[in-house]
């Protein structure tokens, strides 16, 4: 009969009948008090109980320590750091009691309670039905509390495992003889700085006392661990006995409890998450790919006729039931030694051997087949060639239930299901310790990407919060929702799947919650009336939670081409192509890290300077931009209009160059002027700086037209020509000046027509506008170039009453780039016009000259702090 060590080791600590656990009244506890935000983000404080002594003072006391924001009302805890109980989650009390292992609710005031009759108390944040992270190990003594131990011994492979995992390698002084993975304890062996206290089932007390540990760690599946910790804690020294790993969840919470008891909770944090976004993963691949079906499955601890084999209840099975296989022996529990006509009767589709008995080569494996027995050989496995051995360091990772179980999950995955993987990985028959070369997810640090994970929540006035989560995880939006909402402390009400109110908003005023997505190739949001649930975030470039009307749509999630605005890395080195997108990243605070604009791009002046000090390159005209001079300034975004034609093309060469292009609206409307800057803040991250901005901006809008709410003030004929030339080209409808004209009470002549329509003098003379509003930078701000202007008018244009009345100005310099851009000084346009056209609304003494050029912002008050440092 051929069994390895290692099977042997999981023979005996799975299958052994586990003694009674022991007592342990003689261990000193710690006193305590924890804090659990949900998802194994756990804080504990040490309180004196002798001051603190009821679960509320230490909860306050422990929230003052760790700065945590505690919000209570009348003893019930309402938030912690933001984290707020609502429909889903809520903060209770949970206690472990002295003859206790498990979490229960407490059912008592918590303020009538002493902490000093529990072994463990902890404020969490919990679903109903769920419990807090443990906090007691296996035999029920609180792992918390305990000095950072500098001196640790481990009794199992695994144990060691686990505390190498999370970081605390040189802390090791001594193992049991088994214990040869990471190579680092093993070099410790070599060198004699890591000792050996015995076998794995028969550790010796006294060789570990030697050691003087401040920890050690075992596992409950062994009984010689279990009279071990006792007598080791009579002496005083502190033991966490870890469970014997009988699941994928049981795994990760020995290694939750290791790393807490080692003061290495956020490395064994991130170990948990790695693990299990690594297993998500993989699982995502098998249930996406409909080539992969639910296989018939041995796993056997060695070639025998009657093999022990993995059942349930086991880590082995686990997996397997997350790799889309059928556990043919599923029906029985732990490793049964099983009667090999059953192997018949059950026929599997593939067997995996976890051996030692042989080596990892072709003619190990071959004489391992033509070992088996006749039973064996009619197998479907065995017909198709689908029996594999794994031995040497394969063998030691399918016998361990510990930190290596992602691992284990792809391996197995690959053997089982090698069509859902596209890699060109294949896993050979044999696997000894060269396993990792066939583990690209788990150990090459290789991803699967199920698609943009982002949900968003958009409250309106373009707050928008976008939060991060696992699409393998939380693939559909209610989910992905439930998990932001509970990640970001957010508070969220739902009835019957339905989003009833989410950070306090309720339906009001026409307003309510729904869902809105952007399909893939859009770059419009589309209100669903599917059910979310039923939805997955990953097909969509975005999704989001939007309180709006009923006419209302979210805040933009992608840009004019339909990709994303949102999850891109830091942008520090920004290309812009029009003098209007330079205002915009200026504006929003981002000017340092523009590196390079066009050729008109002149405001503000820092840039200006730059420009002149060669710290700002230049990469062409507004029309015609170099993709070579782009290219050269190495750029982590460059932003473009829509229009010229110009800027899609250049966006569509970069893209295709790996940069990152964000393309927003020219600006036909005044509309345009928030989206713009809230896709460019967005894209900076620096969305809250861009909210600030659109809301100043909007104040300051909402007070001009006030202003202008007065009986006294009646709308003008307005004419807006561009330069004074006998047929211009003027300002028409459709046109952001258009709109400022209908805000500043003004009627323009020529709104019937579109864009920026050419007309000629004998219709000027019959539109007879009352104001001419003349945007030409071929004149200087002076009153001989505002008199020679005025002597080059033709006679049409002099008939005007505008011209007899002396209603005639001229935009030049920086007023004419105001009025000719459509950017974040929006509102200083408006207020210069809403001047020029009714100075009577105004009494603050301000007069409007007829030639307004660089000095604009001299005639401003409401706006006239430079909105671009």
């Amino acid at each position: 009969m051929k069994i390895t060590v290692s099977a042997v080791i999981l023979i005996v600590g799975l299958v052994a009948t586990v003694l009674a656990l022991p007592a342990t009244s003689d261990t000193v506890e710690q006193s305590g008090i924890l804090v659990d935000f949900g998802d194994y983000d756990v804080t504990y404080t040490g309180v004196d109980t002798g001051a603190y002594g009821d679960p509320v003072s230490a909860l306050e006391f422990a929230c003052m320590a760790n700065d945590f924001d505690l919000v209570m009302d009348d003893g019930t805890v309402v938030s912690i750091s933001g984290k707020q109980s609502d429909g889903t989650s809520s903060w209770k009390l949970y206690v472990v009691d002295h003859d206790g292992r498990e979490w229960e609710i407490a059912d008592s005031e918590p303020s009538s309670l002493s902490m000093d009759d529990y072994k463990a108390v902890c404020w969490a944040y919990c679903a109903p039905g769920s419990l807090p992270a443990p906090a007691v190990d296996s035999t029920g003594v609180c792992f918390y509390g305990y000095d950072e131990p500098r001196r640790i011994v481990t009794l199992a492979p695994a144990c060691t495992e686990y505390v190498c995992s999370v970081g605390a390698v040189d802390s090791i002084v001594a193992t049991d003889y088994y214990s040869n993975y990471p190579s680092e304890v093993v070099d410790g062996q070599e060198d004699g700085s890591i000792s050996f206290i015995g076998g794995f089932t028969n550790p010796s007390y006294e060789s570990i006392l030697k050691q003087d540990p401040d920890l050690v760690v075992c596992v409950d599946s062994v009984s010689a661990h279990l009279s071990m910790a006792e007598k080791l804690r009579k002496a005083g020294v502190d033991v966490i006995v870890a469970s014997g790993g009988e699941s994928v969840d049981s795994v990760m919470e020995n290694i939750f409890m290791v790393g807490a008891a080692l003061n290495g909770s956020d490395e064994a944090g991130k170990v948990m998450e790695t693990s299990m976004g690594q297993i998500d993963s993989i699982g995502y691949l098998l249930d996406s790919n409909a080539s992969v079906w639910d296989k018939r499955v041995m796993v056997s601890l060695s070639a025998v006729k009657s093999p022990f084999v993995a059942g349930s209840g086991t880590f082995i099975g686990d997996i397997l039931s997350i790799v889309s296989a059928e556990n043919i022996y599923a029906d029985e529990g732990g490793y049964p030694q099983i009667n090999v006509e059953s192997v018949v009767k059950k026929d599997p589709e593939v067997i995996i051997i976890v051996t030692s008995g042989y080596p990892a080569t072709q003619d190990g494996y071959d004489d391992m087949l033509d070992a088996l027995s006749s039973e064996w050989r009619s197998t479907t496995a065995y017909r198709n060639g689908d029996i594999y051995m794994l031995v040497d360091g394969a063998n030691d990772l399918a016998s361990r239930p510990g930190p290596r179980v992602a691992q284990l999950t792809e391996l197995v995955a690959r053997i089982i299901h090698p069509v859902a993987f596209d890699d060109d990985v294949q896993v050979p028959r044999y696997i000894g310790s060269d396993y990792a070369d066939y583990l690209p997810i788990t150990v090459g640090g290789e991803t699967v990407v199920a698609g943009d994970a982002g949900i968003l929540i958009d409250r309106g006035g373009y707050d928008v919060t976008y939060a991060e989560v696992d699409p393998l995880a939380y693939g559909d939006p209610v989910s992905a929702l439930t998990h932001a909402c509970s990640d970001m402390g957010v508070p969220l009400d739902m009835t019957g799947g339905n989003v009833v109110a989410i950070d306090g908003l309720y339906p009001y005023d026409g307003r309510s919650w729904n869902l809105y997505v952007v399909e893939k190739g859009c770059n419009t949001w589309t209100r669903t009336t599917s059910d979310p649930s039923s939805l997955e975030i990953s097909d969509y470039t975005a999704v989001c939670w939007g309180y709006c009307t009923p006419d209302d749509l979210p805040a933009p999630a992608v840009d004019l081409t339909g990709e994303p605005i949102y999850g891109h890395g830091d942008v520090e080195r920004i290309v812009t192509l029009a003098p209007a997108i330079t205002e915009y990243v200026c504006a929003i605070g981002a000017t340092d890290r523009i590196v390079a604009t066009d050729e008109y791009s002149n405001h503000p002046s820092v840039i200006v300077e730059r420009q002149k000090a060669g710290t700002v390159a230049l990469v062409g005209g507004y029309t015609n931009p170099s993709y070579d001079a782009i290219i050269a300034q190495d750029p982590d975004l460059v932003i473009c209009l829509d229009s010229p034609s110009s800027h899609r093309s250049m966006a569509e060469r970069l893209r295709e160059a790996g940069i990152t292009v964000v393309m927003v609206s020219a600006g036909e409307t005044p509309a345009a002027v928030p989206e713009n800057t809230f896709v460019i803040g967005t894209m900076l991250n620096m969305a809250d700086e861009a909210a600030d901005l659109i809301g100043s901006s909007a104040e300051q809008m909402a007070e001009i037209a006030a202003i202008l709410d007065s009986p006294s003030v009646t709308d003008k004929r307005v004419m807006v020509p561009v330069t004074a030339v006998p047929s211009p080209f003027v300002v028409g409808a459709d046109t952001f000046i258009d709109d400022i004209l209908t805000m500043s009470r003004a009627d323009n002549v020529f709104a019937y027509e579109s864009g920026w329509p050419q007309v000629d003098g004998d219709t000027i003379a019959q539109m007879d506008p009352e104001v001419m509003i003349i945007i030409d930078s071929g004149y200087s701000a002076t009153a001989e170039d505002y008199q020679a202007l005025l002597d080059s008018l033709s006679d049409e244009w002099k008939s005007t009453t505008a011209y007899r009345n002396g209603e005639v100005y001229i935009l030049v310099g920086e007023a004419n780039d105001l009025a000719s851009r459509v950017g974040p000084r929006l509102s200083q346009s408006a207020e210069l016009f809403a001047r020029i056209l009714h100075p009577e609304a105004f009494d603050d003494g301000v007069v409007i000259p007829k030639y307004i050029g660089d000095d604009y912002v001299d005639h401003l008050t409401i706006t006239n702090e430079d909105v671009i440092e």
